[in-house]
């Protein structure tokens, strides 16, 4: 857990500064996708023994913010 918090905190930097500098929307929607993933994972890395209702919340946090918004974006 030492590691995993400022690694997850750092990506998420990277990915806001990738999102920033980029010109391409489609870029742009992959980074914050990625980022949105990151950061719905990030609670993970905070419980002891995970339970289900935070897997749970997790997976549908992690789908929603990581693979169905930007598919939504992507087709639009």
């Amino acid at each position: 857990m030492t590691q995993t918090v400022p690694t997850i905190l750092i990506l998420c930097v990277v990915m806001n500064f990738l999102a920033l500098g980029s010109s391409n929307l489609k870029s742009l929607i992959r980074a914050v996708a990625i980022q949105g993933f990151l950061l719905s994972v990030f609670p993970l890395a905070f419980a002891h023994t995970p339970t289900l209702r935070l897997l749970l919340l997790v997976v549908g946090s992690a789908g929603v913010k990581g693979f169905l918004i930007p598919i939504m974006l992507f087709r639009a």
